[in-house]
C-alpha cells in the first residue's frame, strides 16, 4: 500500500516517480481497509514532498466496492464519471486490496475470479487507464499471489513487495512477471517515520511514514526453503497474530505498522500444534534461526524473506 500510494500521488501531482516522468493526471484509489491510516499516509507524503497545492486530481474512496457485483460496479462508474467531468480520463486506478474489493464469491474459484477480472476490464476499457492491484500472497506459499491462477493470467505485470533487513524498514519490489517486457531493475525504499502536526482526542501526537528511495540496498530474490508442516503452522500462527494486531490497531484509529506480538502470546497460540512447551520452543527457535522471525526482548517479529 505504501508503494501504491507513493506511485498514485506522484502521478496525481505530476512528480517524477523513480526516474519516470508523470503528467499530473487524475488518479482513483479504491481503498477497502485502513482508511484512517491511508489519510495519514497521504498527508505525510504531501508534506514530505512539499506539495502545497492540494487541488491535485486524487480521489480516495470512503470504503470498499464489491467489483464483481454489477450494481456496485455501476455505482462506482457513476461516481468516477461525475468526479472527472471536465478534468479528463484517469491514468491510474488503484484497487487496495483485491480481497476487500472482490465482493461475494471465492478468490480460489476460477469462475468467481473471472467475474472480478471482467469488472476490472470494464473499468480499464471505459477509462483507458492502468489498473494497479494490491494483493496478498498465499498463506503457505509467499512466492505467489493467493487465489485462482486466473488472476495471474490476466496481468500485464506482477511485482512482489516485501519488508527486509533486521529492522524491517527496507521495502523492496521485485518483478515476478512481465507479459511483454523484460524484467525492470529491482527497487528499494527505506520506510521512515514522519510526524504529523495532528493529535488524537487524547492529545497524543499522530504520525505516519513515507518511503525514501534507497538505491544502496541490494535487492535479491529469496531462496525457497523447505519447511515442515509444524514449522509452517508455527509461522502461520505468528502471521495470524500480526494480522489480528494490525486490524485491532486500525479499528482503534492507530497506525497498524506499530503492531507487535508478545512471545508469550505466540507460544500460547501454538498449543494446538503441540502441547509440549519445550517442543514449541524448538519450533520457535527454528523459525528464528532460519530467518523467518526474530526475537527482541518480549516481542516476536516477522521477517519477510
Amino acid at each position: 500500500s505504501f508503494i501504491a500510494l507513493d506511485m498514485a500521488l506522484s502521478i496525481a501531482t505530476g512528480q517524477d516517480w523513480r526516474g519516470h516522468a508523470t503528467k499530473g493526471s487524475p488518479v482513483f484509489y479504491i481503498a477497502g481497509e485502513g482508511l484512517q491510516g491511508l489519510q495519514r499516509r497521504k498527508e505525510a507524503w504531501l508534506r514530505y514532498h512539499e506539495v502545497t497545492d492540494r487541488s491535485a486530481p486524487f480521489w480516495l474512496s470512503k470504503g470498499a466496492t464489491a467489483l464483481s457485483d454489477p450494481g456496485q460496479l455501476a455505482a462506482l462508474i457513476a461516481d468516477i464519471d461525475a468526479a472527472i467531468a471536465g478534468s479528463g480520463l484517469p491514468s491510474l486506478m488503484v484497487i487496495d486490496t483485491v480481497a476487500r474489493n472482490f465482493g461475494g464469491g471465492d478468490e480460489n474459484s476460477t469462475q468467481d475470479m473471472s467475474a472480478f477480472i471482467v469488472a476490472l476490464d470494464t473499468l480499464r476499457e471505459r477509462y483507458r487507464c492502468c489498473i494497479l492491484l494490491v494483493h496478498h500472497t498465499g498463506h503457505a506459499d509467499k512466492t505467489r499471489a493467493r487465489g485462482s491462477i486466473a488472476l495471474l493470467g490476466s496481468l500485464d505485470a506482477e511485482y512482489r513487495t516485501e519488508k527486509t533487513g533486521l529492522d524491517e524498514k527496507t521495502i523492496q519490489m521485485v518483478s515476478t512477471r512481465q507479459k511483454d517486457n523484460d524484467d525492470p531493475p529491482n527497487l528499494a525504499w527505506t520506510l521512515t517515520r514522519y510526524d504529523l502536526p495532528w493529535a488524537d482526542e487524547d492529545g497524543q501526537p499522530l504520525n505516519s511514514a513515507v518511503l525514501i528511495p534507497n538505491d544502496s540496498v541490494p535487492v535479491t530474490k529469496p531462496v525457497k526453503e523447505k519447511m515442515g508442516s509444524q514449522q509452517r503452522r508455527t509461522l502461520e500462527t505468528l502471521q495470524e497474530l500480526y494480522r489480528t494486531g494490525r486490524q485491532n490497531l486500525e479499528d482503534a484509529g492507530h497506525d497498524p505498522e506499530t503492531a507487535r506480538v508478545m512471545v508469550a502470546d505466540w507460544m500460547e497460540a501454538m498449543k494446538p500444534i503441540s502441547a509440549d512447551s519445550s517442543y514449541r520452543t524448538k519450533l520457535r527457535k527454528w523459525l528464528v534461526e532460519s530467518g523467518h522471525a526474530r526475537i527482541e526482548g518480549p516481542f516476536a517479529y516477522l521477517v519477510v524473506l
